[in-house]
């Protein structure tokens, strides 16, 4: 079902749409000229009227951000904005599944003035209603992956804090952003690329180096270790257990991989792009 025609849409390198779901309601938010939301009470079968989510006009240009849906139906989407002339973080909460948004709120500055300027955002509720925020981090040259939390029923952030024991000197934008693990207990992890390197990091353990890659993405299922998924060359690995196992090909060819567990701890969905730029295809894999 066609959800909108919009003029524009912000596309390529974890930008585009993104989605969230609570029972028969969807969510949907998309980056035009503005960060733009659209929700639906039947599953999909109708759309409502796009509702603007940046009050400040193209503060959202650059066109990355993130959607996380809560299990009681709220919803909160986090984005790079520009509206005070260096990259921030800012986000927006929404109370009734993405039908109405609350005011914008900052959730970063860096001390620095910009944070990265284009790696991709990442939200995430964990089954009790606390919310993680993580994004790549810029200060004194450093392009590391900061985080924050919010304890459900809260309306502060806790004091940001970098992810992961080692630090990456960069006068560029790596453009990967990694990915956030829900540990329980409103605790959480993460998984993300330095220096050509993919780490995982579970709350206050250690971190640990994955191999070589980038654009990791990882899932818990049930009370098992996180899957962790990764482009290694030209190929997206996986790596099914931390305790020593080595990573094996998925599929090749293949990049921007997205992973979601299924209810019912059911296994995975895994969807990638996959073949040339101008014959690329969508592949989903249930594991």
């Amino acid at each position: 079902m066609k959800v909108a025609h919009l003029p524009k849409i912000m596309l390529g390198m974890r930008r585009g749409p993104r989605i969230a779901a609570h029972g028969d309601r969807l969510t949907v938010t998309v980056i035009a000229d503005e960060l733009i939301a659209f929700t639906s009470n039947d599953g999909g079968k109708t759309w409502g009227q796009p509702v603007t989510i940046n009050e400040v006009s193209t503060s959202a240009r650059e066109g990355l951000h993130d959607l996380a849906g809560a299990p009681d139906g709220q919803a909160f989407v986090t984005w790079l904005d520009l509206r005070n002339g260096k990259m921030e973080l800012w986000g927006a909460s929404s109370k009734d599944g993405g039908r109405t948004w609350g005011k914008n709120e900052q959730v970063y500055k860096s001390p620095d003035k910009s944070i990265c300027e284009c790696c991709h955002p990442s939200a995430l509720f964990d089954v009790d209603g606390n919310l993680a925020v993580m994004w790549r981090n810029s200060i004194e040259g450093s392009r590391d992956m900061w985080m924050t939390t919010r304890a459900k029923g809260a309306t502060a952030y806790s004091t940001a804090r970098k992810i992961g024991e080692g630090t990456w000197k960069l006068n560029a934008c790596p453009m990967d952003g990694g990915e956030i693990l829900a540990l329980g207990g409103g605790n959480f992890g993460a998984v993300w690329m330095r220096n050509g390197e993919v780490f995982i990091s579970r709350g206050d353990s250690p971190e640990i180096n994955l191999g070589k890659g980038k654009q990791p993405v990882a899932v818990h299922t049930g009370s098992a270790p996180p899957m962790v998924f990764w482009q290694k060359g030209a190929d997206l690995v996986a790596l099914h257990n931390l305790r020593g196992a080595e990573p094996v090909k998925q599929a090749s060819d293949a990049r921007f991989a997205s992973v979601v567990a299924l209810p019912g701890g059911k296994g995975v969905l895994l969807a990638y792009e996959r073949g040339a730029k101008d014959a690329t295809s969508v592949a989903v894999d249930r594991l």
